[in-house]
């Protein structure tokens, strides 16, 4: 077998692997649904990255044409760049937090996956296997959120965690499933594909998420609408559906209140649209927030995954007023007030160019155009994770491809690398090692804090101590990752207080803790969390020490 060949097979192996980052979870780690499963992301994305360029750099057909998607996400990721740079925590912009891993070192991985997916899925073929095992992955997402509501009657996290995260997930699954029926002539396999979809998007509705039934209803409204427009020998019967659609939707909105429906969870998720609902409440108040603290650092903004600063600074009675019972907020949960506190005008700015870009490019094609409204629409009231981000790059490089003529037949030459090409492969290489060190010393750090807050539940201080100290000794690279870690170690300090009688090393334990949060503490004045935790230890270590 051909070298090109054997790289072909190992990328697209790669990119195989990569759709299961959704389902990775460990309870070995803080956040065991997001720790465990960017680490797995990241390291698979920055080995491919390796492969990639070597096989670019020796076979030159393989790469990728520049188009107006790339040129858009080039100027993104600069935006993105620079808001680190002078972020107000550049520790925290660059890496992310515990709970969302999601700072610019995690979303630079996502450029890599578009790269990748170019280089390697250049025909029809390729990209419909591709997303055929995307799909299967979907369809068992999807049983295991109908099963787990079915079973138990509510909305439990399931195997790939928050039913937010996964519904956003199946929007993208849906598209995948009725692009792959657009794509066969075979009957069917129609049928198969479109009851697939449907049965996604019932676990979408079930999953009593308000924003991805929004984002779905959207772009069920969109494709209908175009369709009357479009094929005037079903004109009448669309519209009819449509009709009845509404009436539908009317009755349950004007007997929402009755006793039958009040107590269907989905009923009142889909029907509550008051401006005096709690979570809407919270939303018009983060969103003022946010636009509050735009007014401090307008062009770049805070940095990424720094909203919390900025709820802190600018906090709104009108928040506690919404009644949701939450104390503080990290996200605006809208995108583009998140953007704007990320990276200011000029990112958000950045961002709408993307969109946009993404729009000229899908301008003839429905069903991207309604995956788009929906994937906007659903964050108009929520948050990008891993599990939004890996399909919507998915997307963009399956409707990147098809902006540029496909090769069917790739014959390609092999091409003696010269010193440039050898000089790109070992810096790729370079790169690779440097973000999988990252990645791993990361996951370590947060693996040897957890393991010492179980060692604290069980007091056994030795092992609690020796676990403590290999943690703080890896997170040193990363501050306020360490920092979190160090809060959420003091927070059980702090409940187990009022038992310390039974607990003979208590005392151990705070002279441990306190040190390190008095110095993580000191890192920001306004960082809530860290404040009321380093409070509230003192606080129970003059009860102690009494």
């Amino acid at each position: 077998m051909k070298l090109d060949k054997v790289l072909l097979w190992i990328l697209r192996g790669g990119l195989v692997l990569v759709l299961f980052s959704v389902f990775i979870r460990s309870y070995d780690f803080f956040f065991p649904y997001i720790v465990p499963r960017t680490a797995y992301f990241q390291v698979i994305i920055a080995l491919l990255l390796v492969v990639a360029v070597l096989l670019v750099g020796l076979y030159p057909v393989y790469r990728p044409k520049w188009t107006l998607i790339h040129t858009a996400i080039a100027v993104w990721f600069v935006t993105m760049a620079l808001s680190t740079v002078f972020s107000a925590d550049p520790s925290k912009s660059m890496f992310g937090t515990l709970e969302r891993a999601f700072g610019f070192f995690e979303i630079l991985h996502y450029g890599i996956l578009l790269f990748v997916s170019t280089v390697v899925l250049r025909t029809e073929r390729q990209w419909n296997i591709f997303l055929t095992v995307n799909l299967a992955i979907g369809i068992y997402a999807a049983i295991n959120l109908l099963g787990s509501v079915l079973l138990t009657g509510y909305v439990p996290e399931t195997i790939a965690g928050n039913p937010t995260f996964i519904s956003a997930y199946l929007i993208f699954s849906i598209f995948f499933a009725l692009y792959l029926f657009t794509q066969t002539n075979n009957k069917k396999l129609k049928i198969l594909l479109g009851f697939i979809a449907f049965m996604q998007a019932s676990a979408v509705l079930l999953s009593n998420v308000r924003g991805a039934f929004l984002g779905l209803s959207a772009a069920v409204f969109f494709v209908t609408f175009y369709a009357i427009w479009k094929y005037k020998n079903i004109r009448h019967l669309l519209a009819g559906g449509l009709v009845i659609i509404f009436l539908i939707y009317g009755l349950l909105f004007i007997n929402r209140d009755s006793p039958f429906l009040n107590g269907n969870s989905l009923v009142r998720r889909i029907t509550n649209f008051s401006l005096q609902e709690e979570t809407i409440k919270a939303r018009f108040a983060m969103w003022k927030i946010a636009l509050s603290g735009i007014k401090d650092r307008p062009l770049l903004g805070w940095g990424r995954e720094n909203y919390s600063l900025v709820f802190n600074t600018h906090f709104d009675p009108s928040f506690d007023a919404a009644g949701v019972g939450e104390a503080w907020e990290d996200r605006a949960h809208n995108v583009f007030f998140d953007e704007l506190v990320n990276s200011g005008i000029v990112g958000l700015l950045a961002y709408l160019f993307l969109l946009t870009a993404i729009f000229i490019s899908v301008r003839r094609r429905p069903l991207f155009i309604a995956l788009l409204i929906a994937y906007i629409v659903q964050n108009l009231t929520g948050v990008d994770t891993l599990n939004s981000y890996l399909p919507f790059f998915i997307y963009i490089g399956l409707l990147d491809n098809k902006s540029w003529k496909l090769e069917e037949d790739i014959r390609p030459t092999y091409n003696q690398p010269g010193f440039k090409a050898i000089t790109v492969v070992g810096l790729s290489v370079l790169i690779t090692i440097t973000s999988i060190f990252f990645t791993i010393q990361s996951a370590r750090g947060n693996a040897a804090v957890h393991s010492a807050l179980s060692n604290l539940a069980v007091d056994n201080y030795s092992a609690f101590q020796k676990d403590y100290d290999k943690g703080k000794k890896i997170l040193v690279l990363f501050p306020y990752l360490e920092a979190e870690a160090i809060i959420l170690l003091s927070s059980v300090v702090n409940q187990a207080a009022a038992g310390f009688t039974k607990l003979d090393n208590y005392k151990n334990y705070l002279n441990q803790i306190i040190p390190d949060l008095q110095r993580v503490t000191s890192r920001s004045e306004i960082e809530e969390r860290f404040l009321m935790a380093f409070a509230g230890l003192l606080l129970n270590s003059t009860f102690a020490m009494e």
